[in-house]
């Protein structure tokens, strides 16, 4: 086993605490690198096979790759991360994937309901008032890309239209309707139990 590290100007208690975090951001990293590898090789097939206009969602995936090749290298860096840092980077997640959406076709988008994840990551690793933020945010944004976005035509729900910002005039259905009540749904009783539960275990 690793010898216990104690940083300076910290306690034993307060390197532990401060361990958490970074160890949560090494994970977050982890994931981020499989998801951005997952959506690169989608886009691009997306563009190859279908002739999809890919410009924007490319420029948004460049900027999180490059904001996840930064992360790899502050972890090198002695400095301990802290809460604050930890939920920033999911922050900025959940904005990247927001944007990338909205020029994806927005609530018609599949892909939609992974901003439950960076959701349940937050709601096991931070306090609730920082796990609530994240799950305002998500969920006014789905509610919000339910109307606005650009069309992809991919996940176009009938004839695709030209690639235009939408109003109330959106293809509009109730199986739209259905997966925006599940996510709200789901992010609510994630938020609240999974965050009771984590509380409960960083007591104990």
């Amino acid at each position: 086993n690793r010898p216990s590290i104690i940083l300076p100007g910290y306690s034993m208690r307060d390197s532990l605490t401060l361990a958490a975090p970074t160890q949560h951001l090494r994970q977050l990293s982890l994931i981020r690198c499989l998801l951005l590898a997952c959506l690169w090789v989608g886009l691009l097939c997306a563009h190859g096979f279908a002739n999809v206009a890919i410009c924007l969602p490319a420029a948004v995936l460049t900027a999180l790759t490059v904001v996840a090749s930064l992360t790899l290298v502050r972890l090198r860096q002695p400095l301990p991360v802290t809460e604050i840092e930890f939920f920033i980077q999911l922050a900025i997640d959940v904005a990247g994937l927001i944007v990338l959406f909205y020029f994806t076709g927005g609530a018609n988008n599949p892909l939609m309901s992974y901003l439950l994840v960076p959701l349940c990551i937050s709601a096991a690793t931070l306090p609730w008032r920082l796990t609530w933020t994240i799950a305002s945010v998500s969920l006014a944004a789905y509610s919000l890309l339910l109307f606005f976005y650009v069309d992809f035509p991919l996940f176009a729900l009938g004839q695709p239209s030209e690639h235009s910002h939408h109003g109330s005039h959106s293809q509009f259905n109730w199986h739209i309707i259905g997966m925006w009540f599940n996510f709200f749904l789901s992010a609510t009783l994630i938020t609240y139990f999974v965050v009771k539960m984590g509380g409960s275990l960083r007591r104990q």
